[in-house]
């Protein structure tokens, strides 16, 4: 599996939350509000993903033995990236509110 069967299946990926994230956001927010929300959420979520992942690599063995090392760091990654993405989100709303 190379690098673009790994970039078309992490679009596919983001494309799916993207949709989710959207039909979330519009049960409480109006259409402009809601696409802005959930577009934040997935790009500043995939970023804090990478955040995750390179920021536990400094300290990590090259090899993750167990399979259990292997979830745990994708675990702690995905928090990363869903946290990071709840706070832009966050941030959106409070600026939204306050105009």
């Amino acid at each position: 599996m190379g690098p673009l069967f790994a970039g078309i299946f992490l679009l596919m990926i983001a494309g799916v939350a993207t949709i989710v994230s959207f039909g979330v956001a519009k049960i409480f927010l109006p259409l402009k509000s809601a696409a802005i929300a959930a577009l934040l959420f997935v790009g500043v979520g995939g970023f804090g993903t990478l955040i995750g992942l390179f920021g536990q690599a400094l300290w990590l063995p090259p090899n993750l033995e167990t399979p259990n090392a292997v979830l745990m760091y994708l675990s702690v990654s995905a928090v990363c990236g869903f946290a990071l993405g709840a706070i832009a989100v966050w941030i959106f709303l409070m600026r939204l509110r306050s105009s």
